[in-house]
């Protein structure tokens, strides 16, 4: 039983890797940058540069349906990508 069970938490693991991983997906293809301007431009906000974390959260729950947790990783990640499309 314990084998069955163990097996069971990494495939539930791996399902939420995969949803994180969409929803960061949709993030990202909803993001637009102005490079001349240094603006940023994201679903979740009519503002041109990186909004609160508040913001994100609330958007994250509402439309995905994240936790805590989740919401937290995929912040993260999230900002990494736009770091990284900025200093381009």
């Amino acid at each position: 039983m314990m084998g069955f069970f163990y097996g069971r938490t990494i495939f539930i693991y791996m399902l939420e890797d995969v949803y994180l991983n969409k929803v960061l997906s949709s993030l990202i293809r909803s993001t637009r940058f102005n490079h001349r301007k240094a603006e940023v431009y994201t679903p979740f906000s009519d503002s041109n540069v990186i909004p609160p974390y508040s913001l994100f959260r609330d958007y994250c729950e509402r439309i995905f349906g994240l936790s805590h947790s989740e919401i937290v990783y995929v912040w993260y990640e999230y900002l990494e990508y736009i770091r990284k499309e900025i200093n381009k």
